[in-house]
This record gives C-alpha cells, sequence and structure tokens, in this order.
C-alpha cells in the first residue's frame, strides 16, 4: 500500500504543476450525466444501486464523466464549470483528468483540478487516508495540513487543506485543497482523489468554483 500511495501522490503533484502556457487546453462542451439534469440530487441511497447518483451532493453545474479504462473501475463525475477547460497532456494510468482555469492566471500559474484514480489493497477506509497524508507530508512537502471527515455518494472521503512546497525560484508555496474518496467495486477497492490548487486563493471566483469542483465530485459503481 504504501509504494501505491506514493505513487499516487507523486503523480498528482506533477500533473498539479501546470503552470501558464506550458498546457494543450482541448476545448469541448461538459456532458450532462446519462438521465439527468446539470445537478445531482441529495435522496439518500445505497452506491450499491443503479440510483446511486441520488445520494450525491447537488450542485449547479453540468457534469462530465472521467473516461473509464475499464468496466471494473468506478465511474467518475466532475462538475465542468465556465473557464475550466480539459488538459489531455498529463493523462496517464493514475493521472484520468485535469481542468485548467487560464481566466484565473496569477503569478504566471493557472489553478487546476486534477482528479486520481488508482487501486489499493482492501484496507480500511482511515488507513488510506492516513497513508495518503504521510505521503503527502513525507513524500510532496506539504505542511500546514488539516483533514476533515467527509461522504461523497455515500462512500467514505475525507477532505484536506494543505500548502504546497515551492517548485523552484518561479514558483512559490502555494494553497491546495483535495477530496479523497475509498470505493469497494466487487472485490477491488480503489482510491480517487480530485485536488486543487491556485495561488491566489483570495480570488472570489476561485473560492466558489473550487468548492463547487469538489462538492460536485461524483464516485459511483460502473452502472451508477
Amino acid at each position: 500500500m504504501m509504494l501505491r500511495t506514493v505513487r499516487l501522490s507523486a503523480a498528482t503533484i506533477a500533473a498539479m504543476a501546470l503552470a501558464s502556457g506550458c498546457s494543450t487546453v482541448v476545448s469541448g462542451t461538459p456532458v450532462s450525466a446519462p438521465g439527468r439534469g446539470s445537478s445531482a440530487t441529495t435522496d439518500s441511497v445505497s452506491p450499491s444501486t443503479p440510483d446511486a447518483a441520488a445520494s450525491c451532493a447537488r450542485v449547479d453545474a453540468p457534469l462530465q464523466d472521467v473516461p473509464s479504462h475499464n468496466d471494473s473501475e468506478p465511474l467518475l463525475r466532475v462538475p465542468q464549470l465556465p473557464g475550466w477547460n480539459r488538459v489531455t497532456k498529463m493523462d496517464s494510468e493514475v493521472i484520468r483528468f485535469t481542468l485548467v482555469n487560464s481566466d484565473l492566471i496569477a503569478n504566471n500559474f493557472a489553478p487546476n483540478i486534477v482528479v486520481t484514480l488508482e487501486p489499493t489493497p482492501p484496507l480500511d477506509p482511515q488507513v488510506v487516508f492516513d497513508q495518503q497524508r504521510d505521503n503527502l507530508r513525507d513524500v510532496v512537502g506539504a505542511t500546514d495540513m488539516s483533514e476533515a471527515p467527509a461522504t461523497v455518494c455515500g462512500l467514505p472521503a475525507e477532505k484536506l487543506t494543505f500548502n504546497l512546497p515551492a517548485m523552484g525560484a518561479a514558483m512559490g508555496s502555494r494553497p491546495a485543497q483535495a477530496l479523497a474518496v475509498v470505493a469497494h467495486i466487487g472485490r477491488q477497492q480503489f482510491l480517487a482523489t480530485a485536488t486543487i490548487q491556485t495561488t491566489d486563493a483570495n480570488n472570489p471566483t476561485y473560492q466558489q468554483d473550487s468548492q463547487t469542483l469538489l462538492d460536485g465530485l461524483q464516485v459511483l459503481t460502473p452502472n451508477g
């Protein structure tokens, strides 16, 4: 498990290091979740049922499906807000989805959200979260970290706030937030994480958008 969480943290931070002028943006129209409108509903439904999306938080934004690599993986959905454009250059086995907002560039850095997914051993979700936090501190160098328990679509989750370390002389320390979710699909367990960062955390548009992007994350069974 330690090797896997280290790999996840390193991949996430590598993808988040997207500065202005370094990314190829793929424009497109957000796609709402099949059979639903632009918002999730809040009725309580077991995440193992086909209507599991009904247990997800409501956000006022279209939802876009994150591409899956096979049918055994959880279905991930992310709100796509105006100004947040899809970037594919960092897509990999772990990095599944990236959105960048070039309209909110500050200090030569474009705010971005990166969604990662990887399998984990069948450990207690809290153990997975604890190891992820340890890796962010020990491997990535995150500081001033705080965490809070959460629930995403009826699944165990954890919200994190922390500061990322400086990246050379051109990029100072910057604030980030993450939402980690543990999901069981059949006999396999997965860890999905959405991480968002900026160099201008006081920007009101970023503050509103970042809350919507994290609150609107969906993690569902493949038939969800």
